[in-house]
């Protein structure tokens, strides 16, 4: 059985240090164009102050370096995804995971010798990039063991730029013997999220929770099966990030300064070298912020007023014909239930902002357990998105729920943003529809049944939702 069959337990606490949430505000006038160079500009590392300072741990150098289909602040391809690292608790004899106590607490100690953050949960950021080079060795033994070779290389190039994840491997308990038996491993996994666009995100930010609880509501008084939830945050309703994670436009672009390019704040600090890493002679820990907190509120109002993209018809009637048969299909097979196209007063938008169950065939790669739920309840998680549909385990405490639920994304401007889906897995539209389950297998039937011709129509419509304003 699949591991994401057998573990279905959800991240609920940030993956990350953070020194507190934060929020722009919005009454602050920012400089665009001071905006839009920050968001350009290669940061290098350990600059200091003046000229930001790069990592220690990083994904890229600069915002638009992932941000770039379709035009600055567009989606990004597969070998920029961000990539999630997670271990697993032993396995019981008949092959299930053990979730005692017992169980878990040896993993978070084992955990805790790969890297500090998985001591408190199991999910981190795997970075695919250090300041030194004693990082990219740690990361390379990490993934592939001790010995180095030219077809583990070359395994390693396929991992950073293939979608979804290629790696499954059981690491010896260090606390066991050498007769240990198989149930005391731990196994490490890795799973991917591909980059969001961000053009329109302003207007989203701005659809009024009301405009989500309506639709929530809707979607339950109906029978066909769909019943999507708001990913409730401690500030609001999510509308950022694959999970929903976060309910501001000011909250994602800080995590994302500090966990993609590694830029501290005044709210939120860089994440740092494993302590399983060979301590590198030439490495300071920064002292300074790399980025004011005015010139947050610059990248922020830049990324607020980049344009929402705009369906566009074709001239030609026949195919204008096609787009507008594409579109009754794509009532006919109830995708507009969840793609909503108008949210507010924002139209064009096709989301309905919810989180939907999509079914074992799109449920991450594993499910993550954080310490505290086994003391205190869920929370809130960060990469790997919030709790939804959790249960309790009176035995262990620990919160139990689903790795299926994603939040609905937007199609305006999908045009632009292939490949999709969560972790990139899909490299056209058809794909993208065919992976589709959960909730939205019936839609996803229906169109298989679909005679080649209409489905035709249908991606010709889905094909207009692209254009970008200049």
């Amino acid at each position: 059985m699949p591991v994401r069959n057998q573990l279905i337990l959800l991240f609920t606490i940030c993956l990350l240090p953070s020194i507190g949430h934060a929020q722009v505000d919005q009454e602050e006038t920012p400089d665009i164009d001071n905006g839009k160079l920050l968001f350009e500009r290669n940061w290098v590392a350990d600059a200091g102050l003046e000229s930001g300072g790069l990592g220690p741990l990083y994904n890229a150098s600069s915002c638009v370096a992932c941000h770039n289909q379709g035009g600055i602040g567009g989606g990004g391809d597969n070998p920029n995804n961000a990539q999630l690292l997670s271990i697993l608790p032993a396995k019981n004899r008949n092959g299930s995971f053990d979730l005692s106590a017992k169980s878990l607490e040896r993993m978070f100690e084992e955990g805790e010798k790969i890297h500090q953050d998985l001591a408190e949960v199991n999910g981190m950021v795997l970075h695919r990039f250090g300041t030194v080079e004693t990082y990219a060795r740690w990361r390379d033994k990490l993934l592939w063991g001790e010995a180095e070779s030219k077809t583990t290389q070359r395994e390693n190039r396929m991992l950073d730029t293939r979608p979804i994840h290629r790696i499954t491997r059981d690491v010896p308990s260090q606390a066991s013997r050498s007769r240990r038996r198989a149930s005391s491993n731990i196994t490490l996994q890795v799973s991917q999220r591909n980059t969001p666009s961000l053009f329109g995100s302003g207007l989203i930010e701005n659809i009024p929770g009301e405009a989500l609880l309506d639709i929530q509501e809707l979607q339950k008084s109906k029978d066909d099966g769909i019943r999507g939830t708001i990913a409730r945050l401690n500030r609001g309703f999510g509308k950022f990030g694959w999970r929903g994670q976060k309910s501001s436009l000011s909250q994602f672009t800080i995590q994302a300064c500090a966990v993609e390019l590694g830029l501290r704040t005044a709210t939120q600090a860089e994440s740092s070298f494993p302590n399983s890493m060979e301590s590198p002679k030439d490495f300071f820990p920064k002292t300074e912020l790399d980025m004011t907190r005015k010139e947050v509120v610059d990248m922020v109002g830049f990324i607020r007023q980049l344009p929402p993209p705009m369906e566009t018809l074709p001239d030609d009637p026949k195919k204008f014909d096609s787009v507008k048969k594409g579109e009754r299909v794509f009532t006919r097979l109830n995708c507009a239930t969840c793609h909503v196209k108008k949210m507010g007063d924002v139209n064009g938008v096709y989301s309905d902002f919810l989180m939907h169950d999509m079914g074992p065939g799109l449920a991450d790669v594993s499910g993550v357990i954080s310490k505290s739920t086994l003391t205190s309840g869920p929370g809130i998680g960060g990469y790997f998105g919030p709790s939804t549909s959790l249960k309790t385990d009176s035995r262990t405490r620990v919160s139990v729920g689903t790795d299926s639920f994603w939040q609905t994304p937007p199609l305006w401007g999908i045009a632009l943003s292939a490949p999709y889906m969560h972790d990139g897995r899909a490299e056209n539209l058809h794909e993208a529809i065919l992976h589709h389950g959960g909730e939205a297998e019936n839609s996803k039937q229906g169109y298989e049944r679909l005679n080649v011709k209409y489905r035709r129509h249908l991606l010709a419509y889905l094909e207009t939702l692209g254009a970008i304003e200049e």
